[in-house]
């Protein structure tokens, strides 16, 4: 059999074999973001007590920091999506186990409130992104939650109501309708023409497979968006702390403090650094090196049209563009000829030495030459004759002591 194999691999770094854990900045002394403490002002503000005019307790401070632009989006980036993920699928999971009608309510419509809490955070996001009416123009957090909702969530809302009108329905749940949408905002409804009462005249038999699937498919879709939202947020955060002169002043004066504990934080997270380099340069003595230029050993393989190719020393190889725009070289170290030949087959010959046959134990002559195929799969590994990932002998192994 003549196996065909290429041997091709995308190799490795330096970097990629780097052991993340022993780096110095790994675990900081303090590693809240900015994003963090913000949350932490509005949670710490909800226990302080606020005493009005008439030095009267009223509420707490919330309201002082909660209806901020920076804060809100702060609040987005903290949001704890995995939370939500692995309590829809706990029912999901309980849902298949499930054989009773009662049970299989109870998960189906967790899975369905599960979801339509995920709609609600949203909805509130949208909602408090506007408190400022008169700077909406310039708000990109208001424009971001209102033009995906516009484009695509509202339509996703709109199957998810009629996916829940027909569970409840068809497992004869009390009222028309037990979900309750009085908490959405007009926008979501103004493009997609939802109807919340379910339509008895065109009502078919339910198949809850797919209904279940469809659910899936929803409930992943407007989680996907929540965790974009999550993963853009420092960026709308960093934009409206320099782009948005809205902010009230005692709002602009925590920020600016915020801002400025950022240097102290990076020298309280720098500790750890010091202490090594103490240890390593200064008791130790050991000195830094040198930057050193990069290696990377390069695959070759020639056209089909062409026979043989050199490829002098000093040839400069594209590796891509890094962070910065610059361009990646690398300059061959040495000439290399390229041409078609390639690896079709991997054989190995034992020559077996008997010590039996022969004269004495001091000279062996050759009892037997043995050959055998390496069997490799499409990844370069080697198999056995079933095809399953196998071990071989590199030098071979003498045949005369084995049983058949």
């Amino acid at each position: 059999m003549n196996q065909k194999n290429s041997f091709k691999s995308n190799g490795s770094s330096l970097l990629s074999r780097y052991n993340k854990y022993l780096n110095e900045d790994y675990i900081r002394i303090d590693e809240r973001s900015l994003s963090d403490l913000l949350v932490f002002i509005v949670d710490f503000a909800s226990h302080i007590q606020y005493v009005n005019n008439d030095n009267e307790p009223e509420g707490d401070w919330v309201n002082f920091f909660d209806q901020n632009l920076a804060f809100q989006i702060a609040s987005i980036s903290v949001y704890d999506t995995d939370l939500l993920n692995k309590k829809y699928k706990k029912a999901e999971i309980s849902l298949k186990k499930e054989s009773s009608t009662e049970d299989y309510k109870k998960y189906f419509i967790a899975q369905i409130n599960t979801t339509l809490d995920l709609f609600r955070v949203i909805n509130d996001w949208l909602i408090k992104s506007k408190i400022d009416v008169l700077n909406l123009s310039e708000n990109v957090l208001f424009r971001q939650l209102n033009n995906s909702i516009r484009a695509s969530l509202c339509y996703q809302l709109k199957d998810f109501v009629k996916l829940a009108n027909d569970v409840h329905i068809h497992l004869k749940l009390k009222g028309k309708v037990s979900l309750d949408y009085k908490f959405l905002d007009q926008i979501w409804v103004k493009n997609s023409a939802i109807q919340f009462e379910p339509n008895l005249d065109q009502l078919e038999e339910a198949d809850f497979k797919k209904l279940i699937k469809e659910l899936s498919v929803i409930f992943s879709s407007i989680l996907g968006f929540a965790n974009y939202m999550k993963s853009i947020a420092p960026k709308l955060l960093n934009d409206v702390l320099i782009n948005y002169p809205y902010h009230p002043p005692h709002v602009s004066l925590l920020i600016s403090f915020l801002k400025s504990y950022e240097y102290s934080q990076k020298e309280i997270n720098n500790v750890l650094l010091k202490q090594l380099n103490y240890f390593y340069l200064n008791l130790l003595g050991q000195k830094l090196r040198r930057a050193s230029p990069d290696k990377a050993f390069i695959t070759c393989e020639a056209s089909d049209h062409i026979v043989k190719y050199y490829l002098p020393k000093g040839t400069l190889l594209y590796a891509g563009i890094d962070e910065d725009g610059y361009e990646y070289t690398y300059s061959t170290d040495h000439g290399i000829e390229l041409n078609s030949a390639q690896v079709s087959d991997l054989k190995l010959i034992h020559v077996a030495q008997n010590g039996v046959i022969g004269l004495g134990n001091t000279f062996k002559s050759v009892s037997n030459i043995f050959q055998r195929e390496i069997m490799l799969n499409d990844k370069g590994q080697t198999v056995d004759i079933s095809n399953n990932p196998g071990a071989f002998d590199s030098f071979g192994k003498d045949q005369s002591n084995l049983s058949l």
